[in-house]
């Protein structure tokens, strides 16, 4: 068929109800649904596209470019994104090329650490900065050679939030189970760390009642340390004393 494949929304503009098309119209239709909608295609998307429907993949989904989506998207497989970004802003969720996942924010950090749950730390172990107004973030950052997860606000406080690393103190060797509360914020220029287990053993001398309560786990519930990752020296120690 010589020049462009008309497609359906140019047929159906040419033609009123009851209008009977010719046979050349119909294989101009036939070539353009199956361009576009065959379930056998595998089709690239190297650049950026976009799609005002919905979309349904039963396979992978592999994107070069950006990505933007205003209807549903379903994803039976996988989706790789190499270059660009996956944006729904049905449900105003997005995955940037940094690593961020970002719900109900359109815009990232500037720098820093993606804003992911339980991601590993970035070679940088910073703390985001230039969030947008009213968004607050969860992201992993390196701490004495752990990655630790920490939240940050809107107001720049950033707070860890799994308590067992050490920077401004080394916790006494009795202590069983160390903890910490830490926090920072660049506007102040301050970091606070207190030492959570030290202040209520102190208050339990003082106040005769207890608070802290150890238990053993049983041996079916004792994991082994993977050799291949670095161990704290707080957990070195302890496990050595036992």
């Amino acid at each position: 068929m010589p020049g462009t494949v008309r497609g359906r929304s140019y047929l159906e503009s040419q033609y009123a109800t009851g209008d009977r098309p010719t046979a050349t119209d119909f294989a101009d239709l036939f070539a353009s649904f199956v361009s576009t909608n065959d379930a056998d295609e595998s089709p690239s998307i190297l650049g950026a596209k976009r799609f005002a429907g919905s979309i349904v993949v039963t396979g992978s989904l592999i994107t070069g470019g950006a990505a933007s989506i205003a209807g549903s998207l379903l994803v039976n497989g996988a989706i790789d994104h190499t270059a660009g970004s996956v944006k729904l802003s049905g449900c105003s969720l997005r995955v940037t090329t940094k690593g961020n996942l970002l719900v109900g924010v359109a815009t990232e950090p500037t720098t820093g650490s993606p804003v992911m749950i339980f991601a590993q730390q970035t070679p940088a172990d910073t703390d985001p900065t230039g969030l947008p107004s009213n968004t607050a973030g969860l992201y992993a950052k390196n701490v004495t050679a752990t990655a630790e997860l920490f939240t940050i606000d809107e107001a720049g406080n950033v707070t860890q939030q799994t308590p067992h690393s050490f920077t401004l103190f080394t916790p006494k060797k009795e202590y069983e189970f160390p903890y910490v509360y830490r926090s920072k914020n660049a506007y102040l220029g301050l970091e606070i760390e207190v030492d959570m287990y030290g202040l209520i053993r102190a208050v339990e001398k003082l106040s005769g009642q207890q608070f802290i309560y150890l238990r053993q786990l049983p041996e079916s519930e004792v994991e082994t340390w993977d050799r291949e990752k670095p161990m704290p020296e707080w957990i070195r120690e302890r496990i050595e004393k036992e």
